[in-house]
């Protein structure tokens, strides 16, 4: 092999390593791309679109109130899901038959969308749940004690002390004594679904610590329907709001 040829040789995989440094850099730290897999964010997000999250935005900041991010599932942190943010740390959300209210009062909700049923479940009753913030003693039990197990238990493992924790009566117990009050350790987010009857969602398995928000959905890249050749066209570089 001559000079000049291992010269271009050397220059090609030069080139091919930093190429593949640079979008190890970019998909960790500033940008990755997500696909919706369900319709629990319809109408605002439809299964087949494809999405680019901003990792980087939430280094600096909390999310607020109404972003739609992309986080690690409490459950299976191995699974990303995909929701909109309804209450931020020291929020206290309710649901009234559909109707959202924060702190005891009605807030806009804009992209909620319920189907023609009457579901008397959390669907659209959600008893008062105050959103934990860092630091904070808050009491757990009550009509939102599952809830609060999960959380309990989630951080009980992150500290790796493993636990029996279990909900009697409404009270919230671990390893057989009832535990009233926890200080958390993160700050946490409720997640609601647009799609709220069919959404499975922090209703059902409990606020989402901020450590496990991987970023915030800015714009549909490419979209398409039951068969790969259906392309949306009209939602392709859509917004996301």
């Amino acid at each position: 092999m001559s000079a000049r040829t291992k010269s271009l040789v050397r220059e090609y995989v030069e080139a091919i390593v930093i190429a593949v440094a640079l979008a190890l850099v970019i998909r960790t730290f500033i940008v990755q791309a997500f696909k919706i897999p369900s319709g629990s964010m319809i109408p605002t997000l439809l299964i087949g679109d494809h999405l680019l999250v901003n990792k980087l935005v939430y280094r600096f900041r909390l999310p607020d109130r109404d972003e739609v991010v992309v986080f690690k599932f409490p459950q299976d942190r191995k699974t990303d899901f995909i929701k909109r943010v309804v209450a931020v740390p020291g929020d206290e959300v309710e649901l009234a038959d559909g109707r959202l209210l924060i702190n005891g009062a009605a807030v806009p909700d804009l992209h909620a969308s319920y189907g023609p049923g009457r579901p008397t479940g959390r669907e659209r009753h959600l008893p008062p749940f105050k959103v934990p913030k860092k630091g904070e003693s808050v009491r757990i039990g009550g009509p939102n004690a599952e809830l609060y197990r999960l959380l309990v238990a989630n951080e009980l493992k992150e500290l790796d002390r493993p636990a029996s924790v279990d909900v009697v009566d409404g009270r919230v117990r671990v390893d057989g004594a009832v535990v009233e009050t926890w200080q958390v350790a993160d700050d946490y987010l409720f997640m609601m679904g647009d799609n709220r009857d069919n959404s499975f969602d922090s209703r059902f398995w409990g606020p989402v610590r901020r450590d496990d928000v991987v970023g915030k959905a800015v714009v549909i890249y490419w979209s398409f329907g039951n068969r790969v050749w259906q392309i949306r066209w009209d939602r392709i570089g859509d917004l996301i709001h």
